[in-house]
């Protein structure tokens, strides 16, 4: 992701990290971009796997987690 320069739209989980770290920068702070909705597909509840339940449950976490932060 950092090995060139450029401009991008990243979502705040990607990109935290470096913006700490000074290795990106927000330049359009007031101008964020339109939410999007995001859909997880999955076969069935009944009788999921505990490793795509562990994987559901980070995503809704961190897509909430996301959703404090930008409001």
């Amino acid at each position: 992701m950092l090995a060139g320069a450029g401009i991008a739209v990243l979502s705040h989980i990607l990109a935290i990290p470096d913006i700490k770290a000074d290795r990106l920068v927000n330049l359009m702070p007031d101008f964020p971009p339109a939410r999007l909705p995001i859909n997880l597909t999955y076969p069935s509840r009944r009788n999921l796997p505990l490793r795509v339940r562990t994987v559901i449950d980070y995503l809704v976490a961190a897509m909430r987690e996301d959703a404090f932060m930008t409001s």
